[in-house]
């Protein structure tokens, strides 16, 4: 039993004829019930005049027992006068205007049992009374499409509202959707504005996030001193990004002195957390032997921690594991399982972007190759180009073969195959870089020029490819083809390639270079 309080300025009683019956003319301005949680009715124990003063209301309405209906709204189960004679019958309905804080009691009741329409509902009455947390709560569930339909514009408006009240979790929400552009246009700036305002009232996922913006050089200077102080004060808050980015940092040694054995202290108390992207890194740790002992099996446990709440480089990362047998028996139909679960998701973040770009690729070679999947060419083809589409080097080489050599799903097309694989050698991939070679030495697609032909040779050779040296070899041999003069400024030219695509490689990327094409 409890009691509740509305404010009943707007009060209206119906008779079972539809007839109002009892209104604010009555001077009802505040009505207190019991609730009885054993039947669920609503037991009015005084009406009080606009001066607060108890009163006996229209027709000596005393005693009324209400129940909710699915609408929200209270319906009347019986009215009883001073002799406690029913004098209405039980169709008879109250329409109340809510309190923000009932309303939005009553919707978090109704969100955590998942009634998602009733929720909705509920904190929109208390948001349009300027509740924020019901405001907030709003833009989390359109942000996230959580029980309703995704709308990042909806979601902005509700969270500018709370924002504008100085509500600290909408400002942080807020600046994730400008960081990625979601309903507004992105804007780093705002974001790190945002961030900070959070930041400054204590938020500690807004220490994290404007962490991160000072560790990338988003919207603010890259400052990483300044991003490993911020990590490091909310990973002490126990706020599990903050942990995960603390770690990250001491295992590249940005902002701090390298150290492996710290940056696994810290991926251990945000994995213990769930954090999904820590017990991925961890993993990875366990994986390549830094900081701890090499330990495939410890890896793919962690991996499917993360997997299974949805994060696309742990499924990625699974998928290797089941492909090569690392750490579990090899399974190569689970392997396409994982690929496929990471190929689904779409994200915005460019990090996750490559990774559900690399998931799409590695399946479409096994739906070419029939590899622990039923053959589909066709879907193969179609995942290629998706792949190819975000930019993943292997698709785009693998479909300038297909134009280069055209198939009954290829129109040869010399001119696509060069630009695709110009696309793919500018990002270090080593079989572009050559195919790339062929082209120009072939006078294929493009203008012949052996001097090219050697630059694009030359870069294959020095990104570690032993295709390209025959190739140089040969031209090495026959100087009536081409200068000494032009081999030097080749060899420079692909260095000055190589400088820069060496630094833009990050071979801490587990699925980078693992290539799962059939040779035969």
């Amino acid at each position: 039993m409890r009691q509740l309080f509305f404010n009943a300025e707007k009060i209206s009683f119906y008779g079972p004829d539809g007839k109002r019956v009892l209104n604010k003319e009555n001077n009802i301005s505040e009505a207190v019930f019991t609730h009885n949680t054993d039947n669920g009715f609503l037991t009015s124990e005084s009406f009080y005049d606009a001066d607060l003063v108890p009163c006996i209301c229209k027709d000596d309405y005393f005693r009324v027992e209400f129940a909710r209906d699915k609408e929200g709204r209270i319906s009347g189960r019986s009215f009883y006068n001073t002799q406690d004679k029913k004098i209405l019958s039980s169709n008879a309905i109250a329409d109340f205007s809510w309190s923000a804080e009932e309303a939005f009691d009553f919707g978090m009741q109704s969100y955590s049992a998942h009634d998602y329409d009733k929720a909705l509902q509920f904190f929109k009455k208390a948001a349009d009374q300027g509740n924020v947390e019901a405001q907030c709560l709003l833009g989390m569930m359109y942000g996230q499409g959580d029980g309703v339909k995704q709308n990042y514009k909806k979601a902005v408006k509700w969270y500018q509202k709370a924002v504008a009240q100085g509500y600290d979790l909408a400002q942080n929400n807020l600046g994730l959707m400008y960081e990625n552009g979601q309903g507004v246009k992105q804007d780093y700036k705002k974001a790190v504005e945002l961030y900070t305002k959070a930041a400054e009232q204590g938020l500690d996922i807004a220490i994290s996030n404007l962490a991160r913006m000072c560790e990338k050089g988003y919207g603010t200077k890259k400052d990483q001193k300044r991003a490993f102080e911020l990590c490091q004060k909310a990973a002490d808050l126990g706020e599990a990004l903050a942990q995960c980015l603390l770690g990250r940092m001491y295992q590249h040694g940005r902002g701090v002195k390298q150290d492996y054995k710290k940056a696994i202290e810290w991926y251990q108390k945000s994995a213990a957390q769930e954090y999904a992207p820590a017990q991925l890194n961890l993993g990875l740790m366990y994986y390549f032997g830094k900081g701890v002992e090499k330990d495939y099996k410890k890896a793919v446990e962690l991996y499917q921690k993360a997997a299974v709440q949805g994060d696309a480089k742990a499924q990625s990362s699974l998928g290797i594991m089941y492909y090569f047998g690392e750490g579990v028996q090899e399974d190569h139909t689970k392997a396409a399982e994982w690929f496929q679960k990471a190929a689904r998701q779409e994200h915005i973040d460019e990090e996750y972007s490559v990774t559900v770009a690399a998931s799409q690729y590695f399946l479409a070679v096994m739906y070419d190759n029939g590899d622990g999947v039923e053959q589909n060419q066709e879907l193969a083809i179609e995942l290629y180009q998706k792949s190819a589409a975000k930019g993943y080097a292997s698709a785009q080489n693998r479909l300038g073969i297909m134009y280069q050599y055209g198939d009954e799903y290829f129109k040869q097309d010399y001119k696509k195959a060069v630009e695709l694989y110009q696309k793919a050698a500018v990002q270090g991939y080593s079989e572009a870089q050559y195919n790339l070679g062929v082209m120009y030495e072939d006078g294929t697609g493009v203008r012949k020029d052996l001097q090219t032909a050697y630059m694009w040779y030359y870069l294959a050779h020095l990104c570690g490819n032993e295709n390209a040296e025959e190739r140089l070899m040969s031209l090495n041999t026959d100087k009536t083809k081409i200068s000494e003069a032009q081999i030097t400024e080749a060899k420079i030219q692909a260095q000055k390639k190589f400088d820069k695509i060496k630094n833009i490689i990050d071979i801490d990327i587990l699925i980078d270079g693992l290539n799962l094409e059939n040779d035969q």
